[in-house]
């Protein structure tokens, strides 16, 4: 009688749970500051709110209220702490990892694991939304889920992937306007499956309407909120398609963006050509030759999903430019973020179907680490430089005593940073100083533009002295020279 023997892979998986907690303490410590920007600071204002104020707030903005919600949320259960709105995007950062190490781990292995946690960890863009105050973390893990229940629908008929899949659709609709389009590709795609495989079409009706029955209550809201900003759209020009291709592996390194793009859809395609046994591949002396051939077989399961992930995340992106083009500029590259997931999930399973699997994961994580470990230092260099000058700003800001007015041309600044950073403050944002300072015997400029001769010239004339000027002062990563003048 022969003993079976089971083969352990505690070792390999040890190393990339020390791996993913390494990067994940990196991330971690970034959301011990109080620096945020004016869309994170924007965020913070609707989380102070009451959950019918906030409703109301973001039915007039150009995002859905899921993470608001769980915004609120922390700001209730933690208090008003800078930390407190990082960890809201940390936390679904930290599911993404447990995800990717379990579930993704043990149904297509090691290296797409272990790529999915590089690339979420170590990606600049990654590092960014890890902890900004924004929605883009949650909406890329539940583009994810989506993604994955989607596979497991198709090929496990089992209710509770249909429900899954539902809800993770709705989950990611609910959390960004672009994830929505996302997901609909997926929609689409089970009705495409269902044709081709010839089942039964009542499942994707069910699917379809507990869908529709699940969004209608924000449907409306949604509309009126398209029309009311159709007009007044903040954006004025639209990326170019290529700049699209490349942000899904976006960093500081052409090289790199363009490469792990190409290094995807061959990949891809040679797992569809494979599958359908239309690529021949003949070793002879040494040498491997591959040619194509007439399709023997019909696309496989997987490699129709992993189509079919393409298909979604490129497809979002010749949507947001011909919304560009047919409407007006309404899309950002930044909106592709949530969908990227599911292209890394593309590259790096359809890597995975290659004898060499390891060897090609190793060198893309390395690649991926000489691409992206430096930016990605440099940036929390930065961070934790800016925060010190927001402490030193903030300090100096507090000078502003009561019935003197503080004078801003900032956008940001006025728009949302000085409401978070000095509340206290009395203050309006100006286009000229000559306009607005009347009689007053001290006022204080907040001015992202060097002050002109005749500005200096009226400031002067008018019987003011430059008492105070700090330069560089910061708040939010918008840089400005505070000026304080006096009668």
């Amino acid at each position: 009688m022969v003993k079976k023997t089971v083969k352990l892979d505690i070792p390999t998986r040890a190393i990339a749970c020390i791996y993913a907690i390494a990067l994940f303490a990196f991330n971690f410590f970034r959301i011990f500051d109080n620096n945020f920007w004016g869309d994170e600071a924007f965020s913070i204002r609707l989380a102070r709110m009451s959950v019918s104020d906030m409703l109301a707030a973001t039915a007039q903005d150009v995002h859905p209220p899921l993470y608001y919600l769980l915004l609120i949320g922390g700001y209730n259960l933690l208090g008003d702490h800078g930390f407190t709105y990082h960890i809201v995007s940390i936390i679904p950062y930290l599911v993404f990892l447990i995800f990717s190490l379990t579930f993704i781990w043990k149904k297509f292995g090691a290296s797409v694991a272990i790529l999915m946690t590089t690339f979420v960890s170590l990606l600049p863009m990654a590092v960014k939304y890890n902890v900004e105050v924004r929605m883009y973390s949650l909406a890329s893990l539940f583009m994810l889920f989506a993604f994955c229940s989607f596979y497991y629908m198709i090929t496990d008929k089992k209710l509770i992937n249909y429900v899954l899949f539902v809800l993770s659709s709705l989950a990611a609709a609910y959390t960004h306007y672009y994830a929505m389009i996302s997901v609909a590709f997926f929609y689409l795609a089970f009705l495409v499956y269902t044709v081709i495989r010839k089942e039964k079409l009542w499942k994707v009706w069910v699917v379809y309407l507990a869908t529709i029955a699940g969004y209608l209550p924000w449907l409306l809201s949604m509309l009126s909120t398209f029309l009311a900003t159709s007009k007044s759209f903040w954006m004025t020009s639209a990326p170019s398609f290529a700049a699209g291709l490349l942000y899904f592996f976006k960093c500081s390194k052409l090289w790199y963006m363009a490469l792990m793009f190409m290094v995807t859809m061959l990949s891809l395609l040679a797992v569809i050509l494979t599958d359908i046994k239309a690529l021949d591949i003949n070793k002879t002396s040494g040498k491997v030759k591959m040619s194509l051939k007439k399709p023997e077989e019909k696309l496989g399961d997987r490699a129709f999903w992993l189509l079919w992930g393409a298909i979604a995340s490129i497809g979002t992106l010749c949507i947001g430019e011909l919304i560009c083009i047919l409407i007006r500029p309404a899309f950002n590259t930044s909106y592709l973020y949530p969908v990227s997931s599911v292209f890394w999930m593309v590259c790096a399973v359809s890597l995975s179907q290659r004898k060499s699997r390891e060897t090609l994961s190793i060198l893309v994580m390395i690649l991926t680490l000489i691409a992206c470990l430096p930016q990605d230092i440099e940036t929390n260099k930065v961070e934790k430089a800016e925060n010190v000058e927001v402490i030193k700003t903030q300090d100096i800001l507090r000078d502003v005593g009561d019935g003197e007015k503080l004078f801003t041309n900032s956008k940001m600044l006025g728009w949302t940073l000085l409401d978070y950073y000095c509340p206290d403050i009395s203050y309006k944002r100006v286009g000229n100083i000559e306009k607005n300072v009347k009689e007053a015997d001290v006022f204080w400029l907040a001015w992202v533009d060097e002050l002109t001769s005749e500005e200096v010239a009226w400031i002067s004339d008018t019987g003011y002295e430059e008492v105070k000027h700090y330069e560089n002062a910061v708040l939010g990563s918008e840089y400005f020279d505070l000026y304080k003048f006096e009668r």
